[in-house]
């Protein structure tokens, strides 16, 4: 994203950057794995754990 970004939508190198790391923070590609190992470790299931 940050390579093509600027060039195809003619946004800052730095707006780029911002743009993928939003778009890799939401990827359910990086979301899904964490929760399953918080879930894992007892987070979430009950709220007992803080």
């Amino acid at each position: 994203m940050v390579l093509l970004a600027p060039r195809l939508m003619g946004v800052s190198t730095l707006d780029a950057a911002v743009m993928g790391a939003v778009v890799g923070a939401v990827s359910p590609a990086v979301i899904v794995p964490r929760m399953l190992r918080l879930l894992e470790e007892g987070y979430g299931a009950g709220g007992d754990r803080i």
